[in-house]
């Protein structure tokens, strides 16, 4: 028996004396579940927005009157991304000389001086000249007198000077003068209402107001003495509690953007933002909620500019002018890439421009008002949502009352007011849909002389029997109708 256990356990011995010597024999590895990838390389590229400013004709030029003069400033950008380039004009030459602008530089919002362009990405230099024809003229009117100073001696300081800049466009997309004010200026920012204020009063032109948190004011939005108010809402919501109508005026400029904008206690006939002659405001990346009234333009080349942006009113317009009196005439109205919610959507009753591009316009009680102006409406969708059947829907027996008192329709053109202002009101539809669940479509009635009657042009996606013709001087698609 012991004879046998000896056995054994050096047959185990010699088994384990085996397999360690494989082990060695192999390099001591083990089959582990493991697994592994390749390398994953990530390349940057490098980019340069460069712009450079020459002439060749020279830095001293003689005015004499009745002739023109060769002088070529040209920017030159050397841009690998997409670049905005800005030409700024310090004319400080009395009106001595004159000259223009060349093709493709655009005025920048706010500023009577400042021009830009949007420059493509390549890998070439671009060149641009400023001025148109590359020249500047002297006025054959120009005496002696223009030429001298109170005591008769020459003007000095006669002077025309160019200044470049470029900035890469992606980060301000939809901030021309946000890319601008980076350039030349900065921000201030803001945290409460008090320091919201005090940047109203003290900012200077070339900042931007900043809004880091939300803020509420018990009075409107204040304007502020500058040229131009700029406030960035940085995604933060600016409310007012007030009862009161922010004054866009003195050829001033108010630019709101980035947010949301709260009007929360104007009544139904207080507007929001009122915009007087020679004023613009600017809404850009914006939601604006108003109880009343939102935007009113109204004077001789009063702006509104809504960009990518939504406008709502609770009890009144989202944008509207007024006929009250002639000084509310001749505005200028853009609207781009925006929603417009209200019980009257968009209303222009004075000569002047509307201009719609790629909106949307959900109202239930009016979609889109022209009783006189000139409207373009493009690649737009219109439509008046109401159900309600208390409304006067034609006003055959009856004059069109004041503002929004005519007949309701996705869109209403023209007037019936006999004694009341008559002016043309010429509307053009083009990509555009329009629908009303109860009312007509297209409502049309034309002042009572044929010079301010309504001349309406639509294309295929107005159906013809949408258009209704009320009465009066009205011409559609070409055919007078009678």
């Amino acid at each position: 028996m012991e004879t046998n256990t000896k056995k054994k356990k050096l047959t185990t011995t010699g088994l384990a004396i085996a397999l360690a010597a494989l082990l060695l024999i192999g390099g001591g590895t083990f089959a582990y579940l493991q697994s592994s990838t390749g390398d994953v390389v990530n390349a940057f590229n490098t980019n340069q927005v460069k712009v450079d400013l020459t002439e060749t004709t020279g830095e001293s030029y003689n005015i004499i009157p009745g002739t023109s003069e060769t002088k070529d400033p040209k920017v030159t950008v050397d841009n690998t991304v997409e670049a905005y380039v800005f030409v700024e004009v310090t004319d400080t030459t009395e009106k001595l000389v004159t000259y223009d602008i060349a093709e493709g530089w655009k005025l920048l919002d706010g500023y009577d001086n400042v021009y830009y362009r949007e420059v493509e990405a390549n890998a070439t230099e671009k060149e641009f000249a400023v001025l148109k024809d590359n020249k500047v003229t002297y006025s054959a009117d120009l005496k002696n007198s223009d030429m001298l100073e109170e005591g008769g001696v020459l003007k000095k300081g006669i002077e025309l000077t160019f200044k470049a800049y470029a900035i890469q466009k992606e980060g301000f997309e939809n901030a021309l003068v946000q890319a601008w004010l980076n350039l030349n200026g900065e921000a201030v920012t803001v945290d409460s209402t008090e320091a919201f204020t005090d940047a109203i009063k003290t900012a200077t032109s070339d900042q931007v107001i900043t809004l880091e948190d939300d803020i509420t004011l018990s009075t409107a939005i204040p304007q502020s003495d500058n040229e131009i108010t700029y406030i960035d809402l940085g995604g933060n919501t600016l409310t007012t509690t007030a009862n009161s109508s922010t004054a866009v005026e003195g050829g001033k400029t108010l630019v709101l953007e980035n947010g949301t904008v709260k009007y929360e206690g104007t009544a139904a006939n207080v507007s929001s933002i009122n915009v007087t002659t020679g004023s613009s405001v600017t809404l850009r990346n914006v939601v604006m909620e108003a109880k009343g009234a939102t935007i009113y333009p109204k004077g001789d080349a009063a702006e509104v500019n809504v960009i990518d942006s939504t406008v709502k009113s609770e009890n009144s317009y989202c944008v509207a002018t007024n006929a009250a009196t002639v000084d509310n005439y001749n505005v200028e109205i853009n609207l781009t890439d925006s929603t417009f919610e209200g019980p009257t959507a968009v209303l222009i009753n004075v000569p002047g421009n509307l201009n719609m591009n790629k909106c949307t316009v959900n109202a239930n009680m009016h979609g889109v008002v022209v009783r006189g102006g000139t409207a373009v409406i493009e690649n737009c969708k219109i439509a008046n949502t109401s159900n309600d059947d208390w409304a006067v829907r034609y006003f055959d027996e009856t004059d069109w009352g004041t503002g929004n008192m005519l007949p309701l329709a996705g869109i209403t053109i023209g007037n019936k007011k006999t004694n009341s202002y008559q002016y043309p009101s010429n509307v053009t539809l083009t990509n555009t849909t329009v629908t009303s669940v109860l009312y007509p479509v297209i409502y049309t009635y034309g002042n009572t002389t044929e010079e301010n009657g309504v001349t309406l042009t639509y294309d295929g996606k107005i159906k013809d029997n949408d258009v209704i013709y009320g009465g009066g001087y009205v011409t559609i698609n070409g055919t007078v109708q009678r």
